[in-house]
């Protein structure tokens, strides 16, 4: 089923989520992920200060089945904590100029395509330039220093990634 993006970001929001994420929240981009044999689509949840672009370690994982609007899993990290640790009042160097906006622009198109033809074992092509352009919009737009967070949420999709890139 073709989902959007913006209709994934959409799902996040949904009354069954929303219980959820406390207000103010940040919400990392998503990564694929399966669960009980369904896409779902996978977030970290943190504080971040806009003013000082301090990014805090993050609280909490969460997957969602944005098809259905219900939560596949949510991971306290008191219950489930991340392997990698962030450091203190980390501050990021991302500048959201036209170029980011760009790569931006390529991840969110992408991973929508992505989710068609996830984990499949023969992909055409076409779909291994869709993940080479995917992967490389992700490591422009994600700090280096976030990046462990996002394969912790899905190692299961960056493992396939990088076989059918080889």
């Amino acid at each position: 089923m073709n989902i959007t993006y913006e209709k994934i970001r959409d799902a996040f929001f949904h009354n069954n989520i929303r219980a959820f994420v406390r207000l103010g929240i940040f919400y990392a981009k998503t990564i694929i992920s399966l669960s009980q044999d369904k896409i779902v689509d996978c977030f970290f949840l943190h504080n971040y200060n806009m003013h000082t672009k301090i990014v805090y370690p993050s609280y909490a994982q969460i997957a969602i089945n944005s098809t259905d609007k219900l939560v596949a899993y949510y991971h306290h990290v008191d219950d489930k904590p991340f392997m990698h640790n962030m450091l203190e009042d980390f501050i990021s160097i991302t500048i959201c100029d036209d170029t980011y906006k760009y790569w931006q622009n390529i991840y969110e198109n992408h991973y929508a395509k992505i989710r068609n033809f996830a984990f499949q074992e023969n992909i055409s092509d076409v779909q291994k330039a869709v993940l080479q352009d995917y992967k490389f919009s992700f490591e422009y737009i994600i700090d280096k220093e976030i990046q462990p967070y996002y394969y912790e949420l899905s190692p299961g999709f960056w493992n396939w990634l990088e076989k059918m890139l080889g």
